[in-house]
């Protein structure tokens, strides 16, 4: 049975018009935090572990596209959308078009490559969608009183319920199942979202959740990806239940709330993090909006990268049990190697965030508890000092140095960045009483690492001469596009195919003279325009090599840079095609008696000296 659905095709105008409407920097800028840098925005990149801001917005001279220096991520508002926030072309079209307003209608023209190419991400979302809106329904129904009377002994108010689309499983072992299944949602799409599980014998499928009182979990858009349930009888268990990981969840990765928090965390360049769906929406409605949950996991690699795109720090909240001090120190492992502040709020003995916002004073206390918080280092040091102390003899201690020393190097201490590990070897060597040359040297007394990676096959680049003469042709057109106009030059004749050697070049340059024969084209057309993301990559860095050429030939000559760069580039074709001449003289049989003075004298004509290339190549 056919279950994808078809890749929907746009009319280009209707594409051109959405890209031409979308404004890139605060698109983007929802999501990382840009600061203006001259006439582009730089923030941390959202593609890689960045740790210096290398990220970078153009979007002057009717150019709108991104561009990463250091790990070559590129492309327009659209390509962000499909990178950054997993959608397919069609749904980026659908999200930045309904984002600026703006109604497009679908051709019903589909990809004949892309026909039978099964889109799991377009059906786990209707899927979702589907299932979100029920469950809210059915909160309002019958089935729904014991959920909703949980709901109010939680004290959650009724615009956190719309807020957060809480919602309701009916205890019936098929009543989604039912209301969901058909044509539009098959049996299969349901299994592998997770809403429904297969029988253990026989054929069917049940209900994932069943009486249960059901949390959303949504995307950063705001799209319901995935559901966190909570019980409403002792008898079943586990108490919470969450979605099962499929293609667009992945609980490593997502933050319950986000959507909903970005805005508050961007504003107060904080975000606070809970360990459950109630404590997250207790804080939203005391009005204290910049805190996301994790979704039953420590926090991750990934949480912290993506929290640090936004804000400059991070207050890990858990509760004062025991269980939430271990907790807490567990989330210290995966700070470090990030540029982002991260404190640890345990709060009183017994109490959450919920508990304790739900007191008539609880919103002042709760906002003090964070301010109190201690930076995760220092929250770590004292914790090993409560075991230190606790250790007897002077060779249990040095264990227990030994081993401290062993979990920070595991946490990644050594990859810190210069300063901020300075400034921790020295805290710890504090607390140690110990020279801070003697943890540096525990620290550093590491295997070696493993072998250097082999660099990757794109960035084994042929740097010669012709090569570079190839780029900085196409980096000037790429940064002035109307320098054809100002130079009075056909861009066939200047883009033709046998001026460029490199294939990467040639496929650039065939890009630029199709969109050359209707308008003059802007980055983010021909980023649109290329499939290869090498092509993409290499596009963008050369827009960039571009301005600097531009810069150089208006305060150094009167030349026009794109004249320049044709001249230089047709002096090495013209180099190439001598050497290959005098290497063929010089592999030459008896017939050919000439001697060196004849050959210079013969190719005297060309602009190269000739004489130079013969000594650069050797004589006999």
């Amino acid at each position: 049975m056919q279950i994808f659905p078809r890749s929907i095709m746009f009319e280009q105008t209707d594409i051109d018009r959405v890209r031409e409407l979308t404004d890139l920097a605060a698109l983007i800028g929802e999501h990382i935090v840009l600061t203006p840098k001259g006439r582009e925005h730089v923030g941390l990149c959202p593609f890689h572990d960045d740790s210096n801001p290398s990220f970078a917005v153009v979007t002057h001279k009717g150019n709108h596209f991104y561009k990463c220096h250091s790990c070559g991520a590129s492309g327009d508002c659209f390509r962000f959308v499909q990178e950054h926030l997993q959608k397919n072309f069609a749904e980026a079209v659908e999200f930045l078009a309904d984002r600026v307003g703006m109604q497009i209608e679908q051709t019903g023209r589909s990809d004949p490559a892309a026909r039978n190419t099964a889109d799991r991400k377009t059906w786990l979302r209707k899927a979702a969608k589907a299932a979100c809106d029920f469950f809210c329904k059915s909160l309002e129904e019958d089935a729904g009183k014991q959920a909703r009377d949980t709901i109010k002994q939680r004290g959650i108010a009724p615009e956190m319920v719309e807020r957060f689309e809480l919602g309701a499983a009916p205890a019936g072992w098929d009543s989604l199942r039912n209301a969901l299944l058909g044509p539009e949602l098959p049996e299969k799409v349901l299994v592998a979202s997770g809403l429904l599980k297969k029988r253990n014998e026989g054929d069917g499928s049940y209900d994932t959740f069943r009486n249960r009182l059901i949390f959303p979990i949504h995307d950063e858009t705001g799209n319901p990806i995935a559901f966190g349930a909570r019980a409403l009888s002792d008898d079943d268990q586990p108490k919470y239940l969450n979605s099962q990981e499929h293609d667009l969840f992945h609980k490593g990765r997502t933050l319950y709330g986000l959507h909903l928090a970005r805005a508050s965390i961007v504003k107060s360049r904080v975000a606070i993090v809970t360990e459950g769906y109630t404590d997250v929406i207790a804080c939203h409605g005391a009005g204290i909006e910049n805190v996301v949950g994790t979704l039953g996991t420590a926090m991750t690699d990934e949480h912290v990268r993506k929290l640090a795109r936004l804000c400059d720090r991070i207050v890990l909240v858990f509760d004062g049990d025991e269980a939430g001090r271990n907790a807490a120190e567990r989330a210290v492992r995966n700070v470090f190697r990030h540029p982002v502040d991260v404190g640890i709020c345990v709060l009183e003995q017994g109490q959450d965030p919920d508990d304790m916002l739900r007191t008539s004073d609880g919103k002042q206390r709760f906002y003090q508890a964070v301010e109190a918080s201690r930076d995760a280092i220092e929250y770590l040091l004292e914790r090993f000092q409560e075991r230190l102390d606790d250790t007897k003899g002077l060779s249990a201690r040095q264990r227990t140095l030994e081993q401290f020393i062993e979990t920070l190097r595991g946490l990644g201490l050594n990859e810190v960045d210069g300063l901020r590990r300075s400034m921790l070897v020295n805290r710890i060597a504090e607390v140690m009483a110990v020279a801070p040359r003697d943890v540096d040297a525990l620290l550093r007394r590491t295997p070696a690492k493993a072998a250097s990676q082999p660099v990757a096959e794109n960035e084994q680049r042929t740097t010669g001469a012709r090569q570079i003469a190839e780029r900085d042709l196409l980096a000037v057109l790429l940064f002035r596009p109307e320098s054809l106009k100002e130079t009075g030059l056909a861009s066939a004749a200047v883009l033709s195919a046998d001026r460029f050697f490199d294939p990467a070049h040639q496929a650039l340059a065939n890009t630029m003279e199709d969109l050359l024969q209707a308008n003059l084209p802007t980055m983010q057309a021909v980023l649109g325009r290329l499939d290869d993301e090498s092509h993409r990559e290499l596009a963008s860095r050369l827009y960039f090599i571009g301005e600097r050429l531009a810069k150089d030939s208006d305060e150094t000559t009167t030349e026009h840079p794109l004249l320049r760069a044709i001249a230089a580039l047709d002096d090495r074709v013209q180099e190439e095609v001598l050497r290959q001449e005098l290497s063929d003289w010089r592999n030459r049989d008896d017939t050919d008696e000439r001697t060196p003075a004849d050959v210079i004298k013969d190719l005297g004509t060309r602009k190269r000296r000739a004489s130079a290339i013969l000594r650069s190549t050797g004589n006999d």
